[in-house]
């Protein structure tokens, strides 16, 4: 499913030989690190986690953390690198939206102009995917992602400062989709105190929500729903790599 709030071209000789793939969360951040060699076979691929410091990890009110990212960058070498991040926090907005159309410029227009995503003087950068048509009426399906402009561009202004490039920003809800195209039903997961709760249909995301893990019974782990639920070619690519859990999810954007 390619659902996509921001994608630009690559600037420089070094990317895509050495990409970062960012999934943010509220006390912390995954990271995916990956290099490739001239003949662009894999040379590295790390997983790690980036702790915020205390005083981030108290400011619920700043959804993204741009700041946080220039940090990244300097302590795990990210510099000169490819930045693809993933959003998946509570202030992503997704919604199933019914239009008489099935051209995708048409459909962004009709939901750029009405207000019908979201209703916020506020800038969102925003998508759309056709999902199904309506077998009841003229209409199709679309679903759209919409996240605050100014988190985003203020991301990628500090990855040029320090000598890196955003070139995408994907939504986690898809990349889930992306990795289970044929499971239908609820997913529940717990990964390093997040927890994300999904709805796929064989077509579509059908609803998503993210979370704090609280003291109550947790979630199954992520690693153990997406080895039962996932694609058999994602989890093998995700398993030759060496990774588990959310990392899975994430190596959809690696091309082995």
């Amino acid at each position: 499913m390619d659902l996509v709030l921001m994608e630009i071209g690559r600037r420089t000789i070094w990317l895509g030989r050495r990409k970062a793939v960012i999934l943010p969360g509220k006390k912390g951040a995954r990271i995916l690190k990956i290099e490739r060699n001239v003949w662009r076979k894999m040379i590295l691929c790390q997983s790690l986690y980036h702790e915020y410091p205390p005083v981030r990890a108290k400011a619920p009110a700043d959804p993204f953390p741009a700041a946080a990212l220039a940090d990244m960058i300097r302590v795990y070498g990210l510099r000169g690198y490819e930045i693809v991040l993933v959003i998946g926090d509570e202030n992503l907005i997704l919604k199933q939206i019914a239009l008489p159309t099935r051209n995708y410029k048409e459909a962004c227009q009709s939901i750029a102009w009405s207000g019908m995503l979201l209703d916020s003087s506020e800038e969102y950068l925003f998508d759309a995917v056709l999902v199904r048509k309506d077998a009841r009426s003229n209409e199709y399906e679309w679903l759209a992602a919409a996240y605050k402009r100014g988190c985003i561009e203020a991301a990628a202004a500090a990855c040029r400062r320090e000598g890196a490039v955003l070139t995408r920003v994907d939504i986690l809800p898809a990349l889930i989709k992306e990795f289970c195209p044929a499971y239908e039903g609820t997913l529940t997961m717990c990964d390093n105190e997040e927890v994300y709760s999904i709805v796929l249909s064989a077509a579509s995301v059908e609803a998503y929500a993210c979370r704090a893990a609280n003291e109550g019974t947790p979630p199954d782990e992520a690693a153990v729903l997406l080895r039962s639920c996932g694609d058999g070619k994602q989890v093998k690519k995700a398993e030759k790599l060496g990774l588990t859990g959310m990392d899975m999810v994430l190596a959809v954007r690696i091309q082995v």
